[in-house]
């Protein structure tokens, strides 16, 4: 889950898709990678503290990979590449805690994200409004992960008033 996860995966049957990919299944000592129905019970188990300790295990993980990956997996032109976003997800039904109605006119969430190199490191959903309003916090949060590096910062935001 935490591999799929910070590849930028989202949906949940993109853990169940790791089956196909012999490294993963080798890599992660799984016999099965676990199903849609298997991650989506999961997630609805989850707490608030749950989730910030599988917060703290992305950023762990990222850490690991960036101490231990070959530079040339990891930089883009000799700099690590640091990137926010923010995607409008557009959402159907009753049920999107949150939901509402963004500069598109369409019904979504708003989901901020950090990646540093090809991993996500970071994320916020929440309703549309500021699509920066994480920005600064995720950078603060994240920031050792270059520090005394020499990086390239990408933002990808629309701001409409």
């Amino acid at each position: 889950m935490i591999y799929a996860l910070c590849t930028g995966n989202g949906c949940l049957s993109d853990s169940e898709a790791l089956n196909k990919d012999r490294l993963a299944v080798e890599l992660f000592g799984v016999k099965k990678f676990a199903d849609q129905s298997q991650v989506g019970q999961w997630l609805r188990e989850q707490s608030e503290e749950s989730v910030a300790a599988l917060r703290k295990l992305l950023r762990e993980f990222v850490e690991w990979v960036i101490a231990n990956a070959r530079p040339n997996r990891l930089l883009h032109a000799g700099k690590l590449e640091v990137f926010f976003d923010d995607t409008q997800l557009e959402v159907y039904g009753k049920n999107f805690e949150g939901a509402r109605i963004n500069y598109n006119g369409d019904c979504a969430l708003s989901w901020q994200k950090l990646w540093v190199g090809p991993l996500l490191v970071d994320s916020h959903l929440e309703s549309p409004g500021n699509p920066s309003s994480q920005l600064l916090p995720m950078l603060e949060r994240n920031r050792y992960l270059w520090r005394g590096r020499s990086a390239h910062f990408y933002c990808d935001i629309v701001c409409r008033q």
